[in-house]
């Protein structure tokens, strides 16, 4: 150990060397105490950092009610002393932040109330805060004012969603009662619908039983009116037989008999039309009487019913329409519509009620024809079946009479045959009756074949209304099916919603909840008890290495031109005699951290050790710079320091740096050492312990054998030098 020997020697001959060393020894020590001893956090005086509040707000309405979010606020903050609040106005917070009096300014503006209340409007405008901020004054306070300024917008929210939510849930009631009020109307509908819809099948079943019947009697006047026709022509072909009758009287004797015979069967024949047509005549004046006592008011009701469910079906449209849009907007609103939708009996509702206004737009687009129709059937009736029935009326009155006229010829005919041989006179005259009665006859005929002919048309007419009556009844009868199918299913889903929307609760927690669904049950490991605690594993790994740097600065690695020892000895008594105070600053910082981090510490002993390891490591580290370039490389190890500030994880975690600074921290051993002091501290993570022990006694090994290298290598140059100069 001579050269260790030599070193020591020299301790003596330097004043203040003695002085010089304790310092060194204690500089590491007073590093650590700064942070290490200190109480005190970087959020501990939050309440002394200044922030401008400007509060522009003029209030606004919400419904009824006045409300005024901005003072709101300005009363929480006063209550609340998360930062150093400075309530002023817009002149002053200005006039702070360009005289660096304020770190940042918070402003409400005056329309933020108003903003805050039209959540309901067709256009909603959101409130806005207004923050300035001065981040040049300092960036732990630029990040600390971000982050209130974060959570006090995220409590205003929840605020601002607590008053929106009241406002909705004291609508609810009146939303409940619309409900229970559209069930009751809907299935007052399905009543009447359900009522309307058996009378429509009344009718239609009517109309269907009826309409063969209405055939019948088109075709049965169509053919009356031909059979009167024919009865006319045969009338009027025969009046010149009957003249003839009364030339030939002198031809009456020889034909007599015949003529007796023949009356005989004119008096039946006569006889069975004079009972057919009273009994046509009776069924005439049944017909006329039932044609304008029932069927036309009657058909004049139902055109009136007709066009009347016609504009009843438009506003029933219109009103379904309604009702189907503003449940639409209700599923669509931002804060019901999701509730809502999740409802099966308010998508029951939604889909009845788009049923019902699609059923009710059909029967809009139906009663048109059925309108149409019923007032084409009234019109026919009235306008021509009536005067025909009149006509037909008329003429069976005149036929009756001449029916019976000729009845009463045809027996006086009969007698007058039996004493036409004895008469001529009184054949003359019954002839002339004849002929008078064959005139009046043929003229009664034609007025019943006129009658019968507008009867006909009536008829016909009758028939085709009664099928585009039939027609239109049917496509009623569906739409109404439709209507109280749909009804029922509004009432049933608007009697749902009122149900749901009554049974729900809108007390203060359920408004609470809804405002601030979501709470946080956060679970922190390996806390810090104070601040020191966080920064003890970088404090520590930076002590000792300062420390080995001052001590580089006490000893004097240049070896002198003439020595005793070898080089290697020689260097190896620097190192020796380094490494004996780098321990004992080692041993002096971990005993200080082991008293003041014993709250967290589980291991005091392998931090002592682990402090040693790390202290050597740093001290092979500068041993072999200064060794290598002396003062050049001094200057080397304090920027070797430096670099390794901000990309070990000291400011920042490894994870949040940049790529490039991520892969370098990798070959720095500041990283380990802070990583292993971490893992004794508070991580208490033996398996990153001896990871990071691993890697820097990989840095140690290495930096061992550079020295070595560099010594021996240096050893052998000056061997060469000396030989060349003997």
């Amino acid at each position: 150990m001579k050269g260790l020997g030599l070193q020591n020697s020299r301790f003596g001959e330097r004043k203040g060397f003695t002085v010089a060393i304790i310092a060194a020894l204690l500089v590491p020590l007073i590093y650590a105490m700064i942070i290490l001893t200190a109480d005190w956090g970087p959020y501990d005086n939050l309440d002394s950092l200044p922030v401008a509040v400007v509060n522009n707000d003029v209030g606004g309405m919400s419904g009824e009610k006045a409300i005024n979010v901005g003072d709101d606020l300005v009363a929480d903050l006063k209550e609340n002393k998360t930062l150093g609040w400075d309530f002023v106005d817009s002149k002053q917070a200005e006039r702070g932040l360009k005289d660096l009096d304020y770190y940042m300014v918070i402003e409400i503006p005056e329309n933020f109330s108003k903003n805050v209340a039209s959540v309901m409007d067709e256009n909603p405008q959101k409130p806005e805060l207004k923050f300035t901020q001065n981040e040049g004054l300092h960036f732990m306070a630029a990040q600390v004012t971000n982050n209130a300024a974060e959570r006090l917008k995220n409590q205003l929210s929840d605020k601002i969603t607590e008053t929106y939510t009241t406002t909705v849930f004291a609508s609810l009631g009146d939303v409940a009662t619309g409900f229970k009020d559209g069930a009751d109307g809907a299935e007052k509908i399905n009543a009447g619908a359900t009522q309307l819809h058996d009378g429509t099948g009344q009718i239609l079943g009517s109309l269907t039983e009826k309409a063969p019947d209405i055939s019948r009697l088109a075709d049965g006047t169509n053919k009356l009116a031909d059979g009167s026709g024919l009865l006319l022509s045969s009338l009027q072909g025969g009046a010149g037989d009957i003249n003839k009758l009364a030339n030939g009287a002198q031809r009456l004797d020889s034909g007599a008999n015949e003529l007796a015979a023949g009356t005989g069967e004119i008096e039946a024949g006569a006889a069975k039309v004079l009972a057919g047509l009273k009994s046509a005549e009776t069924g005439s004046n049944d017909l006329n009487a039932g044609l304008k006592g029932k069927l036309i008011p009657g058909s004049k009701a139902v055109a009136d019913g007709a066009d009347a469910a016609n504009k009843g079906a438009q506003v029933l449209a219109g009103g379904t329409q309604q009702v189907a849009d503003g449940i639409e907007k209700l599923s669509q609103h931002p804060l019901l519509g999701p509730v809502l939708m999740a409802d099966p009996e308010f998508q029951r509702l939604r889909a009845g009620s788009k049923e019902v206004a699609g059923g009710a737009g059909r029967l809009a687009q139906s009663t048109p024809t059925l309108a149409a129709g019923a007032q084409s059937i009234s019109t026919g009736l009235s306008g021509q079946v009536a005067p025909g029935m009149n006509k037909l009326a008329g003429g069976l009155d005149q036929l009756v009479a001449g029916q019976t006229a000729l009845h009463a010829g045809a027996q006086k005919l009969d007698a007058g045959a039996g004493t036409l041989a004895a008469g001529t006179g009184e054949l003359a005259a019954g002839n002339a009756k004849v002929n008078s009665s064959w005139g009046k006859l043929t003229d009664s005929v034609a007025t019943i074949n006129g009658g019968l002919t507008t009867v006909n048309n009536g008829t016909q007419t009758v028939k085709t209304g009664w099928g585009t009556l039939t027609d239109g009844v049917k496509k009623v009868d569906g739409g109404i099916g439709e209507l109280e199918s749909g009804s029922n299913e509004l009432a049933t889903g608007l009697a749902g919603g009122a149900e749901e929307t009554g049974n729900i609760n809108g007390a203060d927690d359920n408004i609470a909840q809804f405002a601030s669904p979501v709470q946080s049950d956060v679970k922190s490991i390996n806390t810090f008890p104070e601040y020191r605690y966080a920064n003890a594993p970088y404090i520590m790994s930076l002590a000792l290495f300062v420390g080995v740097l001052i001590l580089s600065l006490l000893f004097d690695l240049s070896r002198p031109a003439v020595t005793a020892v070898s080089s290697f000895r020689w260097y190896a008594g620097k190192f020796g005699t380094m490494a004996g105070f780098a321990t004992a600053q080692a041993l002096i910082v971990s005993f200080f951290a082991s008293f003041f981090l014993k709250s967290t510490l589980t291991n005091g002993f392998m931090l002592i050790l682990f402090s040693v390891f790390v202290s050597l490591t740093f001290l092979t580290i500068v041993f072999f710079l200064v060794a290598l370039a002396g003062n050049i490389g001094r200057f080397v190890a304090v920027m070797f320091l430096v670099l390794q500030l901000s990309t070990t994880g000291s400011a920042l975690p490894i994870h949040m740096l940049p790529d490039n600074l991520q892969a370098l921290s990798k070959f720095l051993p500041l990283t380990y050492s802070i990583g292993g002091f971490k893992s004794i501290i508070t991580l208490d993570h033996y398996g990153s312990f001896w990871a990071n022990t691993a890697a820097l006694f990989v840095f140690l090994a290495l930096f061992a054998v550079l020295t070595l290298a560099t010594v021996l290598i240096r050893g052998n140059r000056r061997i060469k030098q000396d030989e060349a100069a003997a």
